[in-house]
C-alpha cells in the first residue's frame, strides 16, 4: 500500500511521464507476458519431468497468473532512493514497475478464472472427488473433537456462546 502511494504521487507529480509512457505501458504488459510464457514453453522439457511433471496448460497458467509485482515494486523503490540515478529514469522505472503490477491485478488476477476454466483445468475427476469428499468429512471431524475438547476447558473460553 505505501509503494502504492508513493508510486500515485511521483505519476502526479512527475514531468517525465508523458503520453507516450501511458502508450507503452500495455505494450510492455503484453511484452513480458508473452516473454514470460515463452520462457516457460522453452523450460518445459525440464519442468516435465522434475516436480509434478508440468503440461503445457500448467506452463499457460504460470505464465499467466505469475506475479509481477512485490519484488519489482520494491526494486523500483530502491531506484527511487538512489541519488546518483537520473530523476526522469527514476519516475519512468517506478511508473512503469507500477503499472505492470497494476495490470497484473486488474487484468490477470480478475480474468484467469476464465483461462482455467477455458483450458479445462477446472473439472476434477470422480476420483479427485471422492478423495475431496473424504478430507472434507476427516476435517469435519476433526474440529468437531477440537471443539470438544476446548468446551472442557471453560475456564478459557466461559465467554464463548457454544
Amino acid at each position: 500500500m505505501l509503494s502504492g502511494l508513493i508510486i500515485g504521487k511521483t505519476v502526479v507529480e512527475s514531468k517525465y511521464i508523458t503520453y507516450v509512457d501511458y502508450i507503452l505501458l500495455p505494450v510492455l504488459f503484453l511484452l513480458l507476458l508473452l516473454l514470460r510464457l515463452g520462457l516457460l514453453m522453452l523450460s518445459l522439457p525440464i519442468l516435465k519431468k522434475c516436480g509434478y511433471g508440468t503440461t503445457v496448460k500448467d506452463a499457460t497458467v504460470m505464465a499467466y497468473g505469475g506475479l509481477r509485482g512485490a519484488v519489482g515494486l520494491c526494486l523500483a523503490l530502491i531506484v527511487k532512493e538512489t541519488p546518483k540515478i537520473d530523476e526522469k529514469i527514476k519516475d519512468i522505472i517506478l511508473f512503469h514497475t507500477g503499472g505492470i503490477a497494476l495490470l497484473t491485478l486488474m487484468v490477470n488476477a480478475m480474468t484467469i478464472k476464465y483461462l482455467v476454466n477455458w483450458l479445462g483445468m477446472s473439472r476434477m475427476s470422480d476420483e479427485l472427488m471422492d478423495i475431496m469428499d473424504g478430507m472434507v468429512v476427516h476435517m469435519d471431524a476433526h474440529v468437531q473433537l477440537n471443539i470438544e475438547q476446548m468446551k472442557n476447558h471453560q475456564d478459557h473460553f466461559e465467554q464463548v456462546d457454544w
